[in-house]
């Protein structure tokens, strides 16, 4: 036969907890940062923006456009 050994792990080691109806975001707050004037994506929202490995470059994409600049 053989000697088992139950190990316990306390799983909320690294949980943390965020209430989220104390959480508030203004959407026009959020349009505004990531809306730029010159209307590259055709006045719609960037929901990534990528930089380059060098940080020569940055890259945005826009869900709504379907657009990559």
């Amino acid at each position: 036969m053989s000697d088992n050994s139950v190990i316990e792990v306390n799983d909320d080691v690294n949980t943390i907890e965020i209430e989220v109806d104390k959480i508030t975001v203004d959407k026009n707050v959020v349009d505004k940062f990531f809306t730029f004037d010159d209307e590259r994506h055709n006045g719609k929202p960037i929901t990534r923006i990528e930089i380059s490995p060098n940080e020569k470059y940055l890259i945005t994409y826009s869900e709504e456009d379907r657009s990559i600049v």
